[in-house]
């Protein structure tokens, strides 16, 4: 028989206690099913654990642990994609950062704890991550460094569907304007090209940028023309599957205006299927 993963066994374990749990407040209030409701609605948001990573000697980041997701990213925020933590840390400090997929905010949070008077836009335009992208943010006292859009960076300015393969908290593998699968959920989000949303809003110019959006980097890079010509930006992270078609088009993209490859790494160590990709100029 195969051994059960340690995923597997937690769940199990989850799900006994949320049976005796639910039991319990059963056994309390058989009559008031309304108030069992707010009982349980209550209990399950004080319930929600707060993890604090010490990911340096002098700062922690602390994460709204909503699900087995975001645990999992805030329990290895520092050691999954050592290569982006490495790149950050070169980061001057007084500089604007795009984190484009931010997610729940692993790298936003960081670069806000290490860096001094910086300024970062965090884009995620699935709500669910974004929900616990913005108590994070609250937790660490964050607002006056990140902000959080919930919109998604596309070729162009479009209203449109944002498909997921799932919805849980943490979730990956999103598509703004692309069917994830049949099954998928849907959520209607606006979409704006990168040059667009500088020009309507009139936001600072990203001295860095890191793009991690599962398939439409290179559409993101479609719709920054000119903000790819600004000599302001210096770097860019951009994750891609290595040898892929989108790998090679991005590479192209981006030497055309004047960056330079300076190293590519796993996104999991051991796994070179797919890369962060790190450009200078």
């Amino acid at each position: 028989m195969a051994k059960s993963s340690t995923a597997s066994r937690n769940q199990k374990i989850v799900n006994l206690f949320t049976t005796f749990i639910n039991g319990l407040v059963f056994l309390l209030l058989p009559f008031w099913p309304q108030r069992r409701t707010t009982m349980l609605a209550i209990l399950s948001e004080k319930i929600v654990p707060v993890f604090y990573n010490q990911v340096t000697s002098a700062a922690s980041v602390k994460f709204w642990c909503f699900g087995g997701w975001p645990s999992y990213r805030a329990q290895s925020a520092t050691n999954k994609e050592i290569a982006t933590i490495e790149w950050i840390d070169n980061f001057e400090d007084g500089s604007v950062f795009w984190d484009i997929g931010a997610n729940i905010g692993v790298f936003s949070l960081y670069a806000a704890k290490t860096k001094k008077r910086f300024n970062i836009l965090a884009f995620e335009p699935s709500a669910s991550n974004f929900s616990v992208l913005v108590k994070n943010i609250e937790l660490n006292e964050a607002d006056d460094n990140i902000t959080p859009m919930l919109i998604a960076l596309s070729s162009k300015t479009q209203l449109d569907y944002l498909h997921m393969q799932t919805n849980v908290p943490g979730n990956t593998g999103a598509q703004f304007g692309q069917k994830v699968s049949e099954k998928g959920f849907k959520q209607g989000i606006i979409g704006y090209s990168a040059d667009d949303f500088i020009t309507q809003f009139k936001t600072p110019i990203p001295n860095y940028i890191k793009i991690d959006v599962d398939g439409l980097e290179k559409e993101i890079l479609l719709g920054a023309e000119k903000l790819l010509m600004h000599t302001n930006v210096r770097s860019i992270a951009i994750e891609l599957t290595a040898g892929s078609s989108e790998q090679i088009e991005a590479d192209q993209i981006l030497t055309s205006y004047n960056f330079k490859l300076g190293k590519s790494q796993d996104t999991v160590q051991g796994k070179s299927s797919v890369q962060n990709y790190f450009y200078y100029r």
